[in-house]
C-alpha cells in the first residue's frame, strides 16, 4: 500500500506544556424547550422491520468533540442510545450509572425497546444542515400494545458540538417499567448526568441529577408517563480554558495557533499561511506570526466551520465549509453551493485538492462524490459513472505521478487521469481489517486480526481461521515467535496458541498455570525465554512450563499493557498500576499513580503512553519526569524505528513522528498522505526498516519516503 510522504513547509511551532482539567459531563450546560420535531427524508436505514437488541458496527462520522474527545465513528443501539467510545457498547441497555467500560453514551430513552407495532417502525440517520440526526421511528416498549408509538432523535449538532434528545410522537398504550436514566455519560460510570421529572411528574421541566438512583421514568399515571412531543433537552458544553506555560527544554508538545485550537486545515501561499479551524479562517504571516486578516460568516464564509482549505494554480484561495465552498480572490468573496451550482455541489463538502492542470476537485463526505472545476464546469463522478469505491469520501490526494487517490469507506480508489479503479479488502488476503498486531519473521510478516492470523511472503497472501485451523476463534490480539521456528498467538479470550507450521497447540486457564484467557502482548528474550501479559498477570514460558508472576511481590500491576527490552538487556514491564524492571533475576518496581499504555525507550528515558491522552518521560537513571499532550485524540501505540525517530499512532489524528535531532514532529493522516485511515492502533517496524501500520482500513507500509 502506498504511503506519500507530504510536506507543510514553514509552520511555526510553539513550544507549550499544558495545565489539563480533564474534561466532565458535568460541566455540560442543560436546557429544556419546545423544537419542532422533523423527521428526516431519505435518511440512511440503519434497522428496520423487526428488530430488537440490536447495535451496529462502528459508523463513521466526521469528527465530533463529545466531553472534550474528538470521535470519528459511533454506535447505535435499538435500545435508545449512542456511544462514541472505542469499544462495542452492551446491546441491551446499562444505566448511565452503572459499571461498564462503554464510554461516551448519549440516552434517549430509559427503557428496553422493540420495533413490532405500527407504523413504520426503523432506526436511521442522515446529515440535516448543521446536525449529524439519529432517529428511532414507531419503536414500543417491551411488553406493551402494538399501538404503543415512541419516537425520538439525537442529534449532534457540528456548530457548537452540543448535543440534543428531540422528541416526536409519544403514544403510550399501557404502563410497565419504571427504571434506567435518560442523560449524558462521560469516560466512566462516575461522570454522568442523568435528568429526573420534578415532583409533579411532568416531563416539561426536567432537572439535572447525580445519583446511583435510577430515575422514576415510567409512572402509574399514563398521562404524563412519556416526555411530550416537541421536547428537546440541550446538552451544550462549557469553555473549558487551557492554562499554557511556556517551556523550552520539553520536545513533545502540541502546536497552537488559529481561531481555536482545533486547526482543521492549512495551505501555504508564498509567505503566508491560511489557516482553518470551527472558529473560522486566519491568514497570518509565517515569520512574523502576524495574523494580517479574519474571516467568518460576517465577511465572506457561508459558515464559520473550515473542513479544507487550498491554493489554486491562480492564487485563489478555496475554502470547503461542509455546506458551501467559498473562493477568495484576493479582493472579494464568491460562495459556491448547491443552488448556484444547479445540484453539482452538495452540502457535505469536505476534501478539497488541486491537480497538476489546475482542476479544483471538491470531494463530498457522505454523498460519495467527486467534482471537478475546471474554472468553467462542474463536473460531477460517482459511482454510478464512474469506477469510484461505492460509500462515502474521507479524503483525495494527488501523488508524484499526478494520479488521484481517494480514500472511503468502502475502499480506496485511483484515478490517473483516465480510467478510475476501486480497490477493497478483497484485493489482497488479509482476513479482516481489524488488525491488532504485527510481527516479522524472515521474509513474512504475519498479522493477528479479529477475522484470524493472516501472513503475507511479500507476492502471496494466506490465512488460518477457526475454519482451516486449530484456532477456536478469529479474534487474535498478538503473534510473535521463538528461536525454534514456532508461532505463538495470544487471543482474545481462548488463551494462547503454539503453531509449528504443521500442529496446533492450545494452552489455557483450564489446562495450564495460565490465569487468563485473554493474551495481551508478548516477548521473547535473548535467551529464548516468551513472556507474556494478560489481564489477570504475568507469565514466563521456558522449557515447557509457565511461571507466574506476582502483583506487589514482583510485578507492579496485574493488567500487562506493554512488554520491553532495554539497551543493556534489562526487561521492563508496564502495567495499569505501575512500571516493573528485571534485571539478572532482580525485580524493581515503580508506582507513578498514573494509567499506563504503551511504551518505547528513547535514549536513557522511557517514553510511557498515559491514560492515552499524552506522554510521559521518565529518566530510568535520575527517575525524573514530565508529561505532554501530542494531540487531540487517544494515543494507541509508540515505536522507535531503525534510525532512532519515535512513532506515534492516535484514534483519530493518524501517526506523529518525532526527530530527536530536530526536536521536531511530522504528522502523517489521510488528508496528507495515503494513510488509508485516521485510527491507527499499532505500529511495528520489520528487518528491512519498513514501517507498518495497522489501521481501520487494513494495513500500510511505510518505507521512509513512500
Amino acid at each position: 500500500m502506498k504511503f506519500v510522504k507530504q510536506c507543510i513547509m514553514g509552520v511555526m511551532i510553539v513550544l507549550l506544556t499544558i495545565s489539563i482539567t480533564k474534561a466532565q459531563v458535568s460541566s455540560y450546560k442543560f436546557d429544556v424547550n419546545q423544537s419542532t420535531y422533523q423527521a428526516l427524508s431519505n435518511p440512511t436505514i440503519l434497522f428496520s422491520g423487526y428488530f430488537y437488541n440490536q447495535i451496529t458496527g462502528a459508523i463513521q462520522i466526521p469528527s465530533f468533540k463529545y466531553n472534550g474527545k474528538y470521535y470519528d465513528s459511533l454506535y447505535v443501539v435499538s435500545n435508545g442510545f449512542i456511544s462514541f467510545g472505542p469499544f462495542e457498547p452492551e446491546n441491551t441497555y446499562y444505566p448511565l450509572s452503572q459499571y461498564s467500560f462503554d464510554e461516551g453514551i448519549i440516552a434517549a430513552f430509559g427503557n428496553g425497546l422493540v420495533s413490532q407495532g405500527s407504523g413504520n417502525p426503523q432506526i436511521a440517520y442522515k446529515m440535516q444542515g448543521n446536525e449529524l440526526v439519529f432517529e428511532w421511528q414507531d419503536m414500543r416498549r417491551f411488553n406493551t400494545a402494538s399501538t404503543e408509538k415512541v419516537n425520538f432523535q439525537i442529534r449532534l449538532d457540528y456548530s457548537d458540538y452540543s448535543v440534543k434528545i428531540v422528541y416526536g410522537v409519544m403514544t403510550p398504550a399501557s404502563y410497565n417499567y419504571n427504571t434506567q436514566q435518560v442523560g449524558i455519560r462521560g469516560n466512566n460510570y462516575n461522570d454522568y448526568l442523568n435528568l429526573e421529572i420534578d415532583g409533579t411528574n411532568n416531563w416539561n421541566t426536567p432537572r439535572i441529577g447525580k445519583s446511583n438512583k435510577a430515575i422514576s421514568y415510567f409512572n402509574s399515571d399514563k398521562s404524563t408517563v412519556f416526555p411530550q412531543s416537541g421536547l428537546s433537552y440541550i446538552f451544550t458544553p462549557s469553555n473549558v480554558k487551557v492554562n499554557c506555560i511556556a517551556e523550552t527544554n520539553n520536545p513533545f508538545d502540541i502546536e497552537h495557533f488559529g481561531p481555536t485550537n482545533n486547526i482543521t486545515a492549512i495551505a501555504e501561499d508564498g509567505n503566508y499561511l491560511w489557516v482553518g479551524s470551527p472558529g473560522g479562517l486566519l491568514k497570518r504571516h509565517k515569520a512574523t506570526g502576524q495574523i494580517v486578516a479574519k474571516y467568518d460568516v460576517s465577511n465572506g464564509l457561508p459558515r464559520n466551520k473550515v473542513v479544507s482549505v487550498v491554493i489554486d494554480n491562480k492564487g485563489n484561495v478555496w475554502v470547503a465549509c461542509g455546506i458551501a465552498l467559498a473562493m477568495y480572490d484576493g479582493t472579494s468573496w464568491t460562495v459556491y453551493n448547491e443552488a448556484n451550482t444547479h445540484g453539482k455541489l452538495d452540502r457535505d463538502i469536505g476534501s478539497l485538492i488541486v491537480d497538476w492542470n489546475g482542476n479544483l476537485w471538491v470531494a463530498s463526505y457522505w454523498s460519495g462524490r467527486i467534482v471537478k472545476y475546471d474554472g468553467k464546469n462542474w463536473t460531477v463522478f460517482n459511482s454510478a459513472n464512474n469506477g469510484i469505491c461505492s460509500g462515502r469520501i474521507h479524503d483525495i490526494e494527488i501523488d508524484a505521478y499526478n494520479n488521484m487517490w481517494i480514500a472511503g469507506s468502502e475502499g480506496y480508489t485511483v484515478y490517473d487521469g483516465k480510467d478510475w479503479k476501486c480497490y477493497d479488502t478483497l484485493n489482497s488476503g488479509i482476513a479482516d481489517n481489524y488488525v491488532s498486531d504485527i510481527f516479522f519473521q524472515n521474509d513474512t510478516v504475519w498479522f493477528a486480526t479479529s477475522g484470524g492470523l493472516s501472513y503475507f511472503t511479500g507476492t502471496s497472501w494466506g490465512k488460518y481461521t477457526a475454519a482451516n485451523s486449530g484456532l477456536h476463534s478469529n479474534g487474535l490480539n498478538s503473534v510473535v515467535s521463538t528461536p525454534d521456528g514456532n508461532l505463538w498467538i495470544g487471543s482474545w479470550g481462548y488463551g494462547l496458541y503454539k503453531f509449528d507450521r504443521t500442529n496446533w497447540t492450545n494452552y489455557n486457564f483450564q489446562n495450564s498455570k495460565l490465569s487468563d484467557n485473554v493474551i495481551g502482548p508478548m516477548l521473547v528474550d535473548g535467551q529464548g525465554r516468551l513472556w507474556l501479559g494478560t489481564y489477570n498477570g504475568l507469565f514466563k514460558y521456558y522449557h515447557g512450563d509457565f511461571s507466574p508472576y506476582i502483583q506487589n511481590k514482583e510485578i507492579a500491576g496485574s493488567w500487562v499493557v506493554d512488554i520491553l527490552p532495554d539497551k543493556n538487556g534489562a526487561l521492563w514491564f508496564i502495567t495499569h498500576e505501575g512500571i516493573s524492571k528485571y534485571v539478572n533475576g532482580q525485580w524493581e518496581t515503580f508506582k507513578l499513580g498514573l494509567w499506563y499504555g504503551s511504551a518505547e525507550f528513547e535514549n536513557d528515558s522511557l517514553l510511557l503512553i498515559i491514560d492515552g491522552e499524552g506522554v510521559l518521560n521518565f529518566s530510568i537513571n535520575t527517575q525524573q519526569r514530565w508529561w505532554s499532550k501530542l494531540g487531540n485524540q487517544l494515543i494507541l501505540d509508540i515505536k522507535k524505528d531503525n534510525s532512532g525517530k519515535i512513532w506515534f499512532t492516535f484514534d483519530g489524528e493518524g501517526v506523529k513522528v518525532y526527530d530527536p535531532s530536530s526536536q521536531s514532529f511530522t504528522t502523517y493522516n489521510t488528508s496528507n498522505s495515503n494513510l488509508p485511515h485516521d485510527k491507527v492502533r499499532g505500529v511495528d517496524v520489520d528487518n528491512s526498516g519498513n514501517i507498518w501500520f495497522a489501521t481501520n482500513a487494513g494495513v500500510a507500509k511505510f518505507d521512509g519516503s513512500t
